[in-house]
């Protein structure tokens, strides 16, 4: 093949695998979630109506203009017609024409309701507050697709752990395994314990497939929360993190900046807002209003080329809409108040119930941390004891088990502080921020 020829398929394979093997971190993955997530297009478009009501609710209060026009055609044409045959000196007839049996209307119209008790402005304030519930329920959901991409990235990283754990436990009895077999051969160890070897070598492949099996399915959970194909490498590494020491913040914080504590209080503005609406149903409508006829040639006698005037209209009786009405959303308002203190408090148990867990898991990781440098002894010397004939293939095997049981153990741990890490940011409404926090 010719030099250029290679080198461009070189150069070819290298952007090929560089596609299959896409650098991914915990930041990008969210990003990519909150980008193309359908529940969040979802909420996106509720916030647009949301929005679309408050102008609707803003037209309101301003004055209304219209066009209206009309061809009409009736039975005949109208006459007025004076008979003067019976007066002292007879005269003809008198007729004046009053509409021709066709005949055309153009009219301008406006309107502008300048007092209605207070239910027109009451109305746009409760508009707004809909619109920033609809805005809060919305970065609550971005929140909630943050919060489950960050759980399916690092369950990801952790099934990728795991498999590199069993890799290197089948390495290590694979090993044990070619020892003892040779050993068997010199007529050092007997043919049981080449078999215990041999057992403990299809018990490391079988973990391996399992775990193989486990991190698969993990990508593909991420790759379906990233709407992406399963071809790219997490750039993550697992660390300890220490808890706050001081929980006031923390506590000010959820109660700040919560999602569903800010929808309850927004929900509330809304209903105080509709409850002052209610109370203008009792109060009297005025109005201002005007017309000018723009096509005046087929205009009666009787009819006016423009008008202005005022006009007012008081609701004194309606079977109790009005009290009814008023009685519910006073209600709602209280109803709304009594969940945000009971939110409050639950939401301060949670808190402490994901600190706990963070404090629980970073002990964890403490106490295997030293756990694994004795293990990691243990199986040298096993492995050396065992070549000189001084161990047992079995505590060989055993040493290994215990090696991997505790790496194990160690990334269950590190993933228990990130989940209670990753619930109290959701908590304090910055799941957004969790791709600068762990990486």
């Amino acid at each position: 093949m010719p030099a250029g020829l290679l080198a461009l398929a070189l150069l070819f394979a290298v952007c090929l695998h560089a596609q299959t093997a896409l650098p991914l971190t915990l930041k990008n993955s969210i990003e990519l979630a909150i980008s193309k997530n359908e529940k969040l297009l979802s909420a996106n478009e509720t916030a647009n109506m949301a929005k679309g009501k408050k102008t609707e609710a803003r037209g309101k209060m301003l004055p209304s203009v219209s066009l209206s026009g009309s061809y009409t055609h009736i039975n005949d044409n109208l006459d007025l017609e004076v008979d003067l045959s019976k007066m002292i000196i007879p005269m003809p007839n008198l007729t004046q024409r009053i509409q021709n049996e066709n005949f055309w209307n153009a009219t301008a119209q406006a309107e502008w309701v300048i007092f209605a008790g207070g239910r027109l402005w009451n109305g746009y304030k409760a508009a707004g507050h809909e619109e920033n519930t609809a805005e809060i329920r919305k970065n609550a959901v971005k929140g909630e697709v943050a919060k489950e991409t960050a759980l399916r990235y690092l369950n990801c990283k952790l099934a990728q752990s795991v498999k590199e754990v069993q890799e290197q436990n089948l390495q290590t009895i694979s090993l044990h395994f070619e020892n003892a077999k040779k050993l068997e051969e010199a007529g050092q160890i007997a043919l049981a314990e080449r078999l215990r070897a041999e057992v403990a070598l299809a018990e490391a492949k079988h973990n391996l497939e399992d775990a193989k099996r486990n991190a698969g399915l993990a990508k593909l959970a991420l790759a379906n929360s990233i709407k992406s194909d399963t071809n790219f490498t997490l750039e993550f590494s697992w660390k300890k993190t220490e808890p706050p020491a001081e929980t006031q913040h923390l506590t000010e914080k959820i109660f700040s900046k919560n999602p569903l504590l800010l929808q309850i209080k927004s929900e509330e503005n809304r209903a105080l807002s509709g409850l002052s609406s209610d109370k203008g149903l009792w109060m009297p409508a005025l109005a201002l209003f005007g017309m000018k006829e723009l096509y005046t040639k087929d205009l009666t006698i009787l009819q006016p080329a423009w008008a202005l005037g005022v006009k007012a209209q008081w609701n004194l009786f309606n079977g109790g809409i009005s009290m009814g009405k008023y009685q519910a959303s006073k209600a709602q308002a209280r109803s709304l108040g009594y969940l945000q203190e009971q939110a409050k408090g639950d939401f301060e148990l949670l808190a402490e119930k994901y600190l706990r867990e963070w404090r629980t898991a970073n002990e964890k990781l403490k106490s295997l941390e030293k756990t694994e440098e004795l293990a990691q002894e243990s199986l040298r010397a096993q492995t050396k004891a065992f070549a000189a004939g001084l161990a047992t293939g079995l505590d060989v095997i055993d040493a290994q088990f215990a090696l991997s049981r505790v790496a194990l153990a160690k990334y269950a741990s590190y993933f228990e502080a990130y989940s209670a890490i990753i619930s109290l940011q959701e908590l304090c409404g910055e799941a957004e921020t969790l791709g600068e926090f762990l990486q």
